[in-house]
């Protein structure tokens, strides 16, 4: 539970993010094709919370406004909420984040690899 708790800490630049966002996406885009279900697609697209979290941290911003990544569920409202979401996600790319140490922790390090990033492990790890 230590470990699950430590993916929602500290903070996460934004290709890290962009890069974290594709790959999951992408493996869940691949396993509702052969298996479709909401439920299953909600679970798939929760496994972002973490890095949505951190990166909305880098921005200097609480970590529940994560929430708006998944605005987009709620479609059968209109399509603002599509909208929103979609903005939502851009502004995650686009915004840099604040410089040096902000109140979620120091800046990411450049030259982390990105699943030690991912998983939010300080150092790189060997191999």
């Amino acid at each position: 539970m230590e470990n699950l708790l430590k993916l929602f800490e500290g903070r996460l630049g934004r290709l890290h993010y962009f890069l974290g966002v594709i790959f999951i996406e992408g493996v869940s885009a691949l396993i509702l094709t052969i298996a479709p279900s909401i439920v299953l697609s909600l679970l798939l697209t929760a496994l972002t919370l973490p890095i949505a979290v951190r990166r909305i941290h880098d921005i200097g911003f609480p970590g529940f406004w994560a929430v708006g990544r998944f605005l987009s569920y709620f479609s059968y409202f209109g399509g603002i909420y599509i909208a929103v979401a979609l903005v939502f996600d851009l502004c995650l790319y686009i915004i840099r984040g604040t410089q040096g140490v902000n109140k979620y922790g120091e800046a990411p390090k450049p030259g982390l690899g990105f699943i030690d990033a991912i998983l939010n492990k300080k150092e790189a790890s060997d191999g």
